[in-house]
């Protein structure tokens, strides 16, 4: 596992509409690149750990994100990387490990999310099975190994095939998928927390986080048991994901989740 990865506080910057994708509505480059290192710097002064990137604007994803995702996603995490010194982070959606892995790369970035990584889920799109083997391949073939692999098990967006468990699931995204870091995200609080649980009891020395659902209020609870968060709308101006980042709201999770570390 890549040291000092696993206690992360993470602040998702949600993409703007890409070029290319269904919701773009013009303008080029630049007014996206401006809010990506507004927000970022906004995650970063707050303090958090690390600020992931992800082209959560674009709707309607292609499998891989598609060759002009990573292009654009390249330049935006370019300018974002000289602006801000904590680490980054790509996330391609809905399951474009390799594309993340060669921004990554391309930017000297920490770590890639992958949302579906082991076993096969359904979708609005249908049936998509686990990524685990080609983001490996690709990690290896590029020379990119020190990047490591944040990987969701049973992603809430989604609804797994089978009756595979997910302390199965979970094992399986560690060996054979040698995942560094796992998310473990339920549709709501409780439902995160008892399969947080469940992960932790299965595998107590690998490290998760909840990649959805936090916020100032409720991330100390989610703290005495998780290893860190990933948090966009729970710290966005009125919660709604297609605001900008609130500041007061982003230093109070950072400050609350400061806090609950300091008493354990």
């Amino acid at each position: 596992m890549i040291e000092d990865l696993g206690h992360m506080l993470v602040g998702n910057v949600h993409l703007l509409p890409l070029p290319g994708s269904p919701r773009y509505t013009g303008g080029g480059l630049g007014p996206i690149i401006e809010r990506a290192v507004e927000e970022s710097h906004i995650l970063a002064d707050a303090g958090f750990d690390s600020v992931l990137l992800q082209n959560a604007g674009d709707g309607n994803y292609r499998r891989d994100g598609g060759v002009e995702t990573a292009a654009y996603m390249t330049a935006i995490g370019a300018e974002v990387r000289a602006a801000i010194s904590c680490p980054l982070g790509f996330n391609v959606l809905p399951v474009g490990g390799p594309t993340a892995l060669s921004i990554a790369h391309a930017v000297g970035a920490r770590y890639v999310r992958v949302k579906i990584y082991v076993g096969a889920v359904v979708t609005a799109d249908g049936i998509i099975g686990g990524s685990y083997r080609e983001v490996l391949a690709f990690r290896k073939s590029i020379g990119a190994e020190n990047i490591a692999i944040v990987a969701d098990v049973f992603d809430r967006s989604s609804w797994p095939v089978g009756d595979l468990s997910i302390e199965e699931a979970a094992k399986m995204a560690i060996e054979p998928g040698k995942a560094d870091v796992l998310v473990i995200t339920g549709r709501s609080v409780d439902e995160s927390m008892r399969r947080a649980r469940a992960v932790k009891d299965a595998l107590p020395s690998v490290p998760i986080w909840c990649g959805g659902g936090s916020n100032p209020g409720n991330i100390a609870h989610l703290l005495t048991i998780y290893d860190g968060a990933i948090v966009g709308q729970g710290v966005k101006v009125a919660g709604d994901i297609r605001n900008k980042m609130d500041v007061g709201l982003s230093s109070d999770y950072v400050k609350h989740a400061r806090a609950a570390r300091a008493r354990t």
